[in-house]
Protein backbone atom coordinates (compact mmCIF):
# COMPACT_ATOMS: atom_id res chain seq x y z
CA UNK A 1 0.00 0.00 0.00
CA UNK A 2 1.32 3.53 -0.28
CA UNK A 3 1.39 5.30 2.88
CA UNK A 4 -2.20 6.88 2.57
CA UNK A 5 -4.94 6.34 3.01
CA UNK A 6 -4.30 3.78 6.08
CA UNK A 7 -1.37 5.56 7.64
CA UNK A 8 -3.65 8.90 7.79
CA UNK A 9 -6.54 10.03 9.25
CA UNK A 10 -8.63 13.57 9.47
CA UNK A 11 -8.63 13.56 13.28
CA UNK A 12 -5.65 14.53 15.01
CA UNK A 13 -4.40 11.33 16.39
CA UNK A 14 -0.71 9.90 17.28
CA UNK A 15 -0.59 6.87 17.28
CA UNK A 16 2.14 5.12 14.93
CA UNK A 17 2.35 2.06 12.84
CA UNK A 18 5.26 0.21 12.00
CA UNK A 19 4.52 -0.21 8.37
CA UNK A 20 4.15 3.88 7.93
CA UNK A 21 7.97 3.97 9.43
CA UNK A 22 9.31 4.75 5.89
CA UNK A 23 13.42 4.85 5.99
CA UNK A 24 13.33 7.67 4.02
CA UNK A 25 17.05 8.18 2.52
CA UNK A 26 18.81 10.96 0.37
CA UNK A 27 17.62 11.21 -3.63
CA UNK A 28 19.15 8.58 -5.52
CA UNK A 29 17.21 9.04 -9.00
CA UNK A 30 14.79 11.17 -10.82
CA UNK A 31 11.65 10.29 -13.22
CA UNK A 32 10.17 13.65 -14.81
CA UNK A 33 6.60 12.74 -15.68
CA UNK A 34 4.22 14.66 -18.19
CA UNK A 35 2.30 17.09 -16.21
CA UNK A 36 -1.11 15.05 -17.55
CA UNK A 37 0.56 11.65 -16.76
CA UNK A 38 -0.41 9.26 -14.01
CA UNK A 39 -0.56 5.71 -12.48
CA UNK A 40 -4.52 4.82 -12.69
CA UNK A 41 -3.77 2.51 -9.94
CA UNK A 42 -1.28 1.55 -7.07
CA UNK A 43 -0.88 -2.12 -9.17
CA UNK A 44 0.14 0.41 -12.14
CA UNK A 45 2.28 1.84 -9.84
CA UNK A 46 4.07 -1.01 -9.06
CA UNK A 47 4.33 -2.71 -12.58
CA UNK A 48 7.77 -2.30 -13.75
CA UNK A 49 6.16 -3.22 -17.24
CA UNK A 50 3.56 -0.15 -16.82
CA UNK A 51 7.06 2.13 -16.15
CA UNK A 52 8.10 0.59 -19.58
CA UNK A 53 5.67 1.53 -22.10
CA UNK A 54 5.55 5.29 -20.01
CA UNK A 55 9.28 5.74 -20.55
CA UNK A 56 9.10 4.32 -24.21
CA UNK A 57 5.84 6.96 -24.57
CA UNK A 58 8.07 9.46 -23.43
CA UNK A 59 5.71 9.84 -20.88
CA UNK A 60 8.19 9.61 -18.00
CA UNK A 61 11.53 10.50 -18.68
CA UNK A 62 14.27 9.09 -16.24
CA UNK A 63 17.71 10.50 -15.16
CA UNK A 64 21.03 9.29 -14.37
CA UNK A 65 21.98 8.67 -10.54
CA UNK A 66 22.05 12.06 -8.57
CA UNK A 67 25.16 12.73 -7.51
CA UNK A 68 24.41 15.83 -5.06
CA UNK A 69 21.63 17.12 -3.33
CA UNK A 70 20.91 20.59 -1.94
CA UNK A 71 17.50 21.36 0.14
CA UNK A 72 16.69 24.80 -0.65
CA UNK A 73 13.87 25.28 0.70
CA UNK A 74 12.36 28.39 1.95
CA UNK A 75 11.48 28.54 5.74
CA UNK A 76 7.81 29.80 6.66
CA UNK A 77 6.83 32.97 7.10
CA UNK A 78 5.50 34.57 10.01
CA UNK A 79 4.64 38.40 10.91
CA UNK A 80 5.83 39.52 14.24
CA UNK A 81 3.50 42.32 15.71
CA UNK A 82 5.11 45.12 17.06
CA UNK A 83 3.04 45.82 19.87
CA UNK A 84 1.92 42.76 21.33
CA UNK A 85 4.69 40.68 20.10
CA UNK A 86 2.45 37.72 18.79
CA UNK A 87 3.21 35.96 15.48
CA UNK A 88 1.21 35.21 12.98
CA UNK A 89 1.30 32.56 10.08
CA UNK A 90 1.48 34.12 6.69
CA UNK A 91 2.57 31.64 4.25
CA UNK A 92 4.19 28.41 4.14
CA UNK A 93 8.14 28.49 2.39
CA UNK A 94 8.25 26.68 -0.97
CA UNK A 95 10.20 23.21 -1.03
CA UNK A 96 13.37 23.75 -3.31
CA UNK A 97 15.85 20.90 -4.33
CA UNK A 98 18.97 21.55 -6.26
CA UNK A 99 20.10 17.95 -7.89
CA UNK A 100 23.48 17.34 -9.48
CA UNK A 101 24.31 14.77 -12.49
CA UNK A 102 27.42 13.98 -13.55
CA UNK A 103 28.29 16.05 -16.36
CA UNK A 104 27.31 14.78 -20.08
CA UNK A 105 27.12 16.69 -22.83
CA UNK A 106 24.84 14.81 -24.92
CA UNK A 107 22.43 14.62 -22.28
CA UNK A 108 23.15 18.01 -20.95
CA UNK A 109 21.93 19.60 -24.20
CA UNK A 110 18.53 17.42 -23.87
CA UNK A 111 17.65 18.51 -20.46
CA UNK A 112 18.22 21.70 -20.96
CA UNK A 113 15.01 21.57 -23.38
CA UNK A 114 13.00 20.63 -20.29
CA UNK A 115 14.06 24.81 -19.56
CA UNK A 116 10.42 26.42 -19.62
CA UNK A 117 8.02 22.99 -19.27
CA UNK A 118 5.58 22.14 -16.53
CA UNK A 119 6.50 18.63 -15.09
CA UNK A 120 5.86 16.45 -12.46
CA UNK A 121 8.85 15.09 -10.28
CA UNK A 122 9.32 11.11 -8.52
CA UNK A 123 12.07 11.20 -6.43
CA UNK A 124 13.16 7.29 -5.91
CA UNK A 125 15.88 7.34 -2.57
CA UNK A 126 18.85 5.04 -1.72
CA UNK A 127 16.22 3.08 0.05
CA UNK A 128 14.22 2.62 -3.17
CA UNK A 129 11.34 4.43 -2.05
CA UNK A 130 9.30 5.96 -4.48
CA UNK A 131 7.83 9.13 -3.37
CA UNK A 132 5.51 11.01 -5.12
CA UNK A 133 1.98 11.89 -4.59
CA UNK A 134 -1.89 11.04 -4.77
CA UNK A 135 -4.87 13.06 -3.63
CA UNK A 136 -7.27 9.91 -3.64
CA UNK A 137 -4.69 7.30 -2.29
CA UNK A 138 -5.65 5.21 -5.96
CA UNK A 139 -3.65 7.36 -8.74
CA UNK A 140 0.25 7.60 -8.33
CA UNK A 141 1.78 10.59 -10.00
CA UNK A 142 5.10 13.16 -9.31
CA UNK A 143 4.74 16.56 -7.37
CA UNK A 144 4.27 19.19 -10.03
CA UNK A 145 6.96 21.73 -10.39
CA UNK A 146 6.62 25.82 -9.98
CA UNK A 147 10.03 25.91 -11.08
CA UNK A 148 12.00 23.66 -13.35
CA UNK A 149 15.61 24.98 -14.71
CA UNK A 150 18.49 23.12 -15.85
CA UNK A 151 21.02 25.38 -15.06
CA UNK A 152 24.91 26.34 -16.28
CA UNK A 153 26.73 23.16 -16.07
CA UNK A 154 29.67 23.63 -13.46
CA UNK A 155 33.10 23.14 -14.65
CA UNK A 156 35.06 20.71 -12.18
CA UNK A 157 37.53 22.18 -10.04
CA UNK A 158 39.91 19.43 -9.63
CA UNK A 159 39.00 17.76 -6.06
CA UNK A 160 35.39 16.73 -7.82
CA UNK A 161 33.61 15.72 -11.49
CA UNK A 162 31.57 18.48 -13.67
CA UNK A 163 27.78 18.48 -12.75
CA UNK A 164 24.74 19.14 -14.07
CA UNK A 165 22.72 21.03 -11.85
CA UNK A 166 18.76 20.83 -11.97
CA UNK A 167 16.76 23.62 -9.83
CA UNK A 168 13.22 22.03 -8.75
CA UNK A 169 10.80 23.97 -6.90
CA UNK A 170 7.76 22.59 -5.85
CA UNK A 171 4.33 24.03 -6.99
CA UNK A 172 2.11 23.10 -4.52
CA UNK A 173 2.74 22.18 -0.72
CA UNK A 174 -0.72 20.29 -0.20
CA UNK A 175 0.62 17.56 -3.34
CA UNK A 176 4.10 17.59 -1.11
CA UNK A 177 3.01 17.24 2.32
CA UNK A 178 -0.34 16.54 3.02
CA UNK A 179 -0.71 14.32 -0.35
CA UNK A 180 2.41 12.66 -0.54
CA UNK A 181 2.60 8.60 -1.36
CA UNK A 182 5.28 6.54 -0.62
CA UNK A 183 5.72 3.35 -1.33
CA UNK A 184 8.92 0.86 -2.15
CA UNK A 185 9.61 -0.65 -5.00
CA UNK A 186 9.38 -4.46 -5.73
CA UNK A 187 11.83 -4.43 -8.96
CA UNK A 188 14.89 -2.55 -9.92
CA UNK A 189 13.78 0.77 -10.61
CA UNK A 190 17.04 2.42 -10.11
CA UNK A 191 17.99 0.53 -13.29
CA UNK A 192 15.65 1.95 -16.01
CA UNK A 193 16.89 4.30 -18.28
CA UNK A 194 15.76 6.63 -20.51
CA UNK A 195 15.09 6.89 -24.37
CA UNK A 196 18.49 7.09 -26.25
CA UNK A 197 19.01 8.83 -29.51
CA UNK A 198 20.24 6.83 -32.49
CA UNK A 199 22.01 7.82 -35.34
CA UNK A 200 21.73 5.81 -38.90
CA UNK A 201 24.10 5.87 -41.43
CA UNK A 202 23.58 4.23 -44.94
CA UNK A 203 26.41 2.31 -46.18
CA UNK A 204 27.21 1.91 -49.79
CA UNK A 205 24.39 2.30 -52.64
CA UNK A 206 20.76 1.28 -51.69
CA UNK A 207 18.73 -0.28 -54.51
CA UNK A 208 15.11 -0.46 -54.65
CA UNK A 209 14.91 -3.96 -53.02
CA UNK A 210 18.05 -3.35 -50.17
CA UNK A 211 19.03 -0.79 -47.90
CA UNK A 212 22.08 -1.16 -45.39
CA UNK A 213 22.00 0.86 -42.36
CA UNK A 214 24.56 1.33 -39.95
CA UNK A 215 22.30 2.23 -36.64
CA UNK A 216 24.75 4.01 -33.50
CA UNK A 217 23.79 5.58 -30.35
CA UNK A 218 24.28 9.39 -31.97
CA UNK A 219 26.78 10.78 -29.05
CA UNK A 220 28.74 8.42 -28.43
CA UNK A 221 28.75 5.72 -31.77
CA UNK A 222 28.63 2.72 -30.19
CA UNK A 223 26.88 0.02 -32.22
CA UNK A 224 23.05 -1.32 -31.49
CA UNK A 225 23.06 -4.37 -31.96
CA UNK A 226 20.05 -6.99 -31.43
CA UNK A 227 17.56 -5.55 -33.86
CA UNK A 228 15.24 -8.09 -35.14
CA UNK A 229 11.84 -7.32 -35.97
CA UNK A 230 11.43 -6.08 -39.23
CA UNK A 231 8.67 -3.52 -37.65
CA UNK A 232 11.25 -2.19 -35.71
CA UNK A 233 12.33 -0.23 -39.19
CA UNK A 234 10.03 2.36 -41.15
CA UNK A 235 11.11 3.12 -44.51
CA UNK A 236 8.95 6.04 -46.76
CA UNK A 237 9.16 6.60 -50.33
CA UNK A 238 9.66 9.83 -51.69
CA UNK A 239 6.26 11.51 -50.85
CA UNK A 240 7.56 11.60 -47.31
CA UNK A 241 4.32 9.81 -45.93
CA UNK A 242 3.85 6.48 -47.52
CA UNK A 243 5.46 3.56 -45.97
CA UNK A 244 7.18 1.05 -47.68
CA UNK A 245 7.13 -2.38 -45.85
CA UNK A 246 10.92 -3.81 -44.53
CA UNK A 247 10.03 -7.53 -45.32
CA UNK A 248 13.36 -8.95 -43.63
CA UNK A 249 15.82 -7.56 -41.72
CA UNK A 250 19.30 -9.41 -40.85
CA UNK A 251 22.30 -8.17 -38.73
CA UNK A 252 25.73 -8.70 -40.60
CA UNK A 253 28.89 -9.67 -39.97
CA UNK A 254 29.38 -6.32 -38.63
CA UNK A 255 27.94 -5.47 -34.98
CA UNK A 256 25.15 -2.80 -35.56
CA UNK A 257 24.66 -3.24 -39.30
CA UNK A 258 21.99 -4.13 -40.80
CA UNK A 259 20.04 -5.38 -44.10
CA UNK A 260 16.57 -4.19 -44.99
CA UNK A 261 14.63 -6.21 -47.48
CA UNK A 262 11.67 -4.90 -49.57
CA UNK A 263 10.08 -4.50 -52.95
CA UNK A 264 9.90 -1.06 -54.23
CA UNK A 265 11.97 1.50 -52.17
CA UNK A 266 12.41 4.36 -53.55
CA UNK A 267 15.43 6.66 -54.19
CA UNK A 268 14.50 10.02 -52.21
CA UNK A 269 12.74 8.14 -49.84
CA UNK A 270 14.05 8.24 -45.92
CA UNK A 271 15.09 5.26 -43.63
CA UNK A 272 14.37 5.39 -39.78
CA UNK A 273 13.63 3.47 -37.03
CA UNK A 274 9.66 2.98 -35.94
CA UNK A 275 9.51 5.73 -33.22
CA UNK A 276 11.01 4.43 -30.08
CA UNK A 277 12.17 0.54 -30.35
CA UNK A 278 12.93 -1.78 -26.74
CA UNK A 279 15.51 -3.39 -27.46
CA UNK A 280 15.52 -5.46 -23.95
CA UNK A 281 15.53 -2.56 -20.90
CA UNK A 282 16.89 0.07 -23.53
CA UNK A 283 14.97 2.44 -25.55
CA UNK A 284 16.19 4.23 -28.68
CA UNK A 285 14.75 7.08 -31.22
CA UNK A 286 16.27 7.35 -34.43
CA UNK A 287 16.66 10.38 -36.66
CA UNK A 288 15.79 9.78 -40.55
CA UNK A 289 18.71 9.00 -43.12
CA UNK A 290 18.07 9.84 -46.90
CA UNK A 291 17.96 7.27 -49.50
CA UNK A 292 19.55 8.03 -52.91
CA UNK A 293 20.20 5.98 -55.50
Amino acid sequence: MYNQPTCTSNDVITGWAENCNFDISAPSKLFFQDIDDSFASESDAKDSAVWGTKIASKFILPTPYVQEFDDNSEEDTYYTSPINAIDKFIREGKTKFKFRLLYDPCLYKRLRGLNGSNQRLIIVDNNNNVIGTSADGVAFKGVLSGTLRVEKWIHSDGSNPSFIPIMFTVESGIERNDEVAIFEANFNIKGLNGVQPASLTIVGTPSGTEIVVDVAQACDGTAITGITETTDFKVLKADGTTEEAVTVVAETGTTGRYTLTGVAFETGGTANLDDVITLGSAYYQGTAVAITF
